[in-house]
């Protein structure tokens, strides 16, 4: 097998503020590029595992997301289709793979997530409070539902009874 130097690159997992020292790899006499972040199977990854990268990807993706949320609105879709709008388009990207990060959040990132749904709420609800909105559509808080995602996901994989 030949490697494609263009499309490989070098990204070492580190604490250390400072990675000058760190060995540069080359093949064939091409130096690889060192990346400080990299997307693997959907999640963002940064050399120092923190999750803010990660955190701002989801954000970014699905905030593009609330302008059909918006447009069907203003179109005069009934609310409780907006909510099935909402869970099926919106929230899947704020938990995609949340097992991974959910617990490693810090308050501020698990607030920007929770700002997501505080934005989508808005948007079929304008008029009401956040914790009214969520009850008069059954939503919980994202970081309750990623607690839950959480706890189901370990019990099914890692349950004692294997």
């Amino acid at each position: 097998m030949k490697l494609n130097i263009s499309k490989n690159k070098l990204f070492c997992i580190s604490f250390l503020k400072n990675q000058d020292y760190l060995e540069h790899l080359s093949v064939n006499n091409q130096p690889l590029e060192t990346v400080q972040h990299i997307k693997l199977i959907g999640i963002q990854l940064s050399s120092d595992l923190k999750w803010a990268s990660h955190i701002d990807y989801i954000c970014t993706k699905s905030s593009k997301r609330l302008y059909a949320l918006q447009i069907l609105k203003r179109s005069g879709v009934p609310t409780n289709d907006l909510r099935k709008m909402y869970c099926y388009f919106i929230r899947p990207v704020l938990e995609y793979d949340c097992p991974v990060w959910h617990s490693l959040l810090t308050c501020k990132l698990t607030s920007q997530v929770e700002d997501i749904q505080r934005r989508s709420v808005k948007i079929i609800h304008p008029y009401l409070s956040y914790n009214k909105d969520l009850a008069s559509l059954k939503l919980p808080m994202l970081s309750e539902r990623r607690e839950s995602l959480c706890k189901s996901f370990y019990k099914t994989n890692f349950s004692s009874d294997s």
